[in-house]
């Protein structure tokens, strides 16, 4: 900051931050005098002391570097000055007056260094001999941060303020320490490149190819789903120029979905009427000579006999009663006539609300697969046509997205030798360099937070003068929602505003996206999504309003909306062999004998090799191997070493104690803890909400404050982050702990979270130690939900024994084909009438 400081003019130094920052001390007047030397000083402080008298500051600001050598030459103007402010004084402004100032203050950007004030005894001797005041850079940067911290992004500049701020975010400090790891080493320096594929790897459609089922040739859809499915046709047709449905056809279900609409309103307006003479009639009863007879509100059925015979016995003979029931009745014919109306439009709605189309699947697949083709031969030029090709790559993944959901149209072929889609001499980097809007992907652990955060780093040393805005997305869905309205850029300005930038309005804001190159990186979709499940819709707004902003942004696979996302993508991909042996000799290169060790260990368990292909799993087993800790032999005992670690109960077994608490049962609490965070949606938690969740399971059996205390030291299972709250310290460590909880949860309604995309790591992992799974399999079955939850359960099933697999997989497939025999919606169902059809008949 002090180089900030120098850059500045003297007068520009004195008005724009000396004058601010004294107001804030003194809490006083204070004037600017600069220019008119004749008077010796710069700034005047209008103070008063403790008694009320007068205590004038005179101030005088020169960008005067002071040393050992300096001359009295040097000093002139500053002593000649400081001479003038002694003898002019200054005019007191309640008594015109003219008073001596009581103190004389020296300020100069230039740090002065104490071997000047040992030393000097030349100009610097002079000004201290005349009783000035000193306030050299150093002193200057610390009146600042202590009494003004909101001149600092004036003084500094908005983006080397910014990036000052954000810095601190970008390092893996608290992944280190939730590792277990404490030694002084930069997760950055022993991490390998992963590789990496352009596209959603979930696809792998470089080695897919498609083929058109034959026996699936059309397609029936309600109006729920018919505008859904003319923009997959609208898709289709611009990347592969090949029609899906013919368009007149789709013309004319247009015109049957928009007669719908029209329908619709009839059917309601029908319903409303229909509703008033019902009320009409219920209020005239009350009031009339059968109001006796029928206390109770008549409706239904109940009209029909009241108007058949009810008062058929009444009405003889008595003018009142025959009066009375020919005016009720003309209201219950009035009502059977609407009746009859709305039967008859329900009779044209019906007509109207299910189209069938035969699709054009066979030229689809043949230009798609020709598409891919294509692709797979422009990669060896990819990296000198690097936007072309990875904007291709998005809209074959587009199309590849689409064909997905036709599943009984479509099915993949993938006996097609898989040919990597890895872009030769290309980094990741370079995919971002393109200035592309872009998504990382990834399972858990495997670096994508790291990969943005370097990059961040990378564009704050190279791009000082663009704005760069690094954050999660969570924490921008959070800030963008919290006066109830969807609105990024008003989060964009509240995250700031948090960081002590407070310069930035709506209006200027929107300037700097629509004129200004901007990157804006904001990590973890799939965590924001959770609670925000607009974020994605709202991205794409931003993006296409905002087109010289670059977004980027990561996700796992596990989010369903992905495709939504008009991103190119780029999934990051499993440590290969050489790369988990690169990474262990880099961790263990005092010790080249452990990580040969730990190569065998994985060789020998080919389950658990087979999981610990990312930074996050290999660290853990690198911690682990340094700890000495016996190596587990499958993911799920991955994690279950890491917390026996933490928790001291590999201690125990050695005779040593770090805690007050007991292992297990602070293990237990946290497994507890974890469980509750995942169902609330949340990563983080204040400590005394920690300790209530604790409180209200378990009550007095456990003293829940020492519990939490335990769990951030000595075990440092929960982390502090930088909002103060607390967490595991990365979400797999949640969702592990999680899903052990799930072991004792056999009486909860788990269908609630079993469809959420949130959940599914969490039940992967259950099904790696989970005794049984069919329970869960057989609830699901009997809840009639598992045509929404298959793909996780086939997921599932093959983390278990393979001798479970054939049971499990047969009552998945019955479990669907029950649920698929009556596929759509009911007939009456549109997305234009949710009302009950309750009306008399």
């Amino acid at each position: 900051m002090i180089d900030s400081l120098i850059k500045f003019g003297e007068n520009d130094l004195s008005k724009t931050i000396i004058i601010p920052l004294l107001e804030k001390i003194y809490n006083c007047r204070v004037d600017f005098t600069g220019g008119a030397p004749e008077k010796g000083r710069d700034i005047i402080v209008y103070r008063k002391d403790a008694f009320g008298h007068n205590d004038f500051l005179g101030i005088q600001v020169k960008k005067i570097k002071a040393t050992p050598n300096s001359t009295i030459k040097s000093f002139q103007q500053l002593l000649n000055q400081i001479s003038q402010m002694k003898d002019e004084g200054v005019i007191d402004l309640a008594t015109s007056e003219r008073v001596k100032f009581r103190q004389l203050v020296f300020i100069t950007p230039y740090p002065i260094n104490d071997r000047t004030y040992d030393s000097h005894s030349g100009a610097l001797r002079r000004v201290i001999d005349e009783g000035v005041t000193i306030i050299d850079g150093k002193e200057l940067k610390e009146l600042i941060e202590k009494f003004a911290p909101e001149l600092m992004p004036q003084i500094k500049g908005e983006q080397s303020f910014l990036i000052d701020k954000t810095l601190p975010k970008l390092t893996n400090k608290s992944l280190m320490k939730a590792l277990g790891f404490q030694k002084n080493r930069d997760l950055c320096d022993i991490f390998c490149d992963a590789g990496f594929v352009a596209g959603n790897n979930k696809f792998n459609f470089f080695s897919n190819r498609y083929k058109a089922n034959l026996n699936h040739r059309e397609i029936t859809r309600k109006n729920i789903y018919l505008i859904p499915l003319i923009k997959d046709c609208k898709t289709l047709f611009e990347v592969l120029e090949e029609h899906f449905i013919p368009e007149d056809l789709l013309k004319k279900a247009k015109e049957k979905y928009d007669n719908c609409a029209e329908l619709s309103k009839q059917k309601n307006d029908l319903r409303r009427k229909s509703e008033d003479l019902i009320r009409e009639l219920k209020d005239r009863v009350s009031i009339s000579k059968f109001k006796n007879d029928y206390p109770e509100p008549i409706v239904g059925i109940d009209a029909d006999a009241f108007f058949k015979d009810g008062f058929t016995k009444k009405k003889e003979g008595n003018v009142e009663f025959i009066v009375e029931s020919v005016y009720l009745k003309s209201i219950y014919e009035k009502r059977l006539g609407i009746i009859s109306d709305l039967k008859e439009v329900d009779r044209n709605y019906n007509d109207s609300i299910s189209h069938r189309f035969t699709v054009n699947t066979e030229n689809i697949c043949i230009k798609l697969n020709l598409k891919i083709e294509a692709l797979q031969l422009s990669l060896n030029k990819a990296d000198k046509e690097l936007k072309v090709f990875l904007l291709q790559t998005k809209k074959i993944q587009n199309v590849i997205a689409i064909i997905e959901s036709y599943s009984q149209q479509f099915f993949c072929d993938n006996t097609k030798a898989e040919i990597s889609n890895a872009i030769p001499n290309s980094t990741i980097n370079d995919i971002f360099d393109t200035n592309l809007n872009t998504v990382v992907l990834g399972s858990a652990g495997s670096g994508k937070t790291t990969n943005l955060q370097i990059y961040t780093q990378n564009l704050y040393k190279n791009n000082e003068d663009k704005l760069i805005i690094y954050m999660t997305l969570n924490e921008l869905s959070k800030l963008a929602f919290s006066e109830g309205e969807k609105c990024i850029l008003s989060g964009i300005i509240l995250y700031l505003n948090g960081l002590g930038i407070t310069t930035y309005s709506i209006a200027k804001l929107k300037e700097q996206f629509r004129t200004q190159k901007t990157t804006l990186i904001l990590d973890s979709i799939d965590e924001a999504i959770v609670g925000y499940g607009w974020i994605i819709e709202e991205i794409n707004i931003f993006a296409e309003r905002y087109k010289k902003c670059q977004i980027i942004t990561s996700s796992r696979y596990t989010v369903h909306d992905l495709a939504s996302l008009n991103f190119v993508s780029v999934s990051l991909l499993p440590f290969n062999h050489a790369q988990k042996r690169e990474f262990y000799n880099k961790w263990f290169i005092d010790a080249p004998i452990k990580a040969d060790d730990l190569i065998k260990h994985l060789a020998k368990y080919p389950k658990l090799d087979s999981v610990v292909t990312n930074p996050l799993s290999a660290t853990i087993m690198a911690t682990l191997q340094e700890s000495n800790m016996p190596l587990p032999k499958t993911e799920s005992s991955l994690y279950k070493k890491r917390f026996e670690l933490l928790s001291g109960l590999f201690d125990k077994f050695k005779g040593v104690s770090r805690s007050g608490e007991q292992p297990e049962n602070i293990l237990k609490c946290a497994r507890y803890l974890a469980y509750e965070m995942h169902k609330r949606n949340v990563r983080s938690l204040p400590k005394e909400e920690m300790i209530s969740i604790i409180r209200g399971e378990f009550g007095e059996e456990y003293n829940a404050k020492n519990i939490i205390m335990e769990l951030i030291t000595p075990a440092e299972i929960l982390l502090v982050e930088i909002n103060g709250e607390y967490s595991y310290g990365h979400l797999r460590f949640q969702e592990y702990l999680a899903s052990e909880q799930l072991v004792d949860m056999r009486s909860e309604n788990l269908s609630a979270i079993l469809v959420k995309e949130w959940w599914n790591d969490v039940f992967l992992l259950y099904s790696q130690h989970a005794y049984r799974i069919e329970w869960l399999i057989d609830d699901v079955t009997n809840k009639l939900y598992m045509t929404e939850v298959s793909t996780l359960m086939y997921s599932m099933i093959e983390f278990r024994p393979e001798h479970e697999w054939a049971n499990l997989k047969r009552k998945v497939q019955l479990a669907i084909g029950i649920e698929n025999e009556d596929k759509y919606l009911p007939d009456g169902y549109s997305e234009f009438d949710n009302s009950d059809d309750h009306y008399v008949n």
